[in-house]
């Protein structure tokens, strides 16, 4: 199964741009607010409907500086476009299934795992390259690897 879990746009606030959200649409700040994620180059803050089913927003702000590569494509996507939709994510219980079929079909996925998004967890992400996917970041992230929590960031 494919599920988009969520979207993501890049600001250049990550602040203001959670409150504006907050306020538009009446979204909850999810997990511990604003976070920063050294091992992306951003700083993020989550947000869902209450039921955290319908609806996950992810608002990254490219940290001072950076280096790796999703904070540098993040502040380069705003240098050249401005804030909006930058990426999407997918959680799959097929992972390597998809991850195989991307590739065969000449699609150049980037597999990595990071043990720094949930403590105790290693959680393996697939990434399209950026230049290759029509100017939005996709990623698909293997379901099996994230825990199951109330927090609106896991499946």
């Amino acid at each position: 199964m494919l599920k988009l879990h969520h979207l993501s746009l890049a600001v250049n606030d990550v602040e203001k741009a959670l409150k504006t959200f907050q306020d538009m649409l009446g979204l909850d700040v999810t997990g511990q607010g604003i976070k920063e994620f050294p091992e992306f180059g951003v700083r993020a803050g989550f947000l869902s409907t209450r039921d955290k089913s319908s609806l996950r927003l992810e608002l990254a702000e490219p940290m001072p500086g950076t280096k790796i590569r999703y904070g540098v494509a993040t502040r380069d996507f705003l240098k050249k476009r401005g804030e909006g939709l930058f990426r999407f994510a997918m959680f799959t219980d097929e992972f390597d299934a998809r991850v195989e079929a991307l590739k065969q079909k000449g699609y150049p996925m980037i597999v990595e795992s990071y043990t720094s998004l949930f403590p105790g967890y290693t959680v393996r992400i697939a990434f399209y390259p950026l230049k290759d996917s029509r100017g939005v970041w996709m990623n698909l992230v293997d379901a099996n690897t994230v825990p199951k929590s109330s927090d609106g960031l896991a499946p």
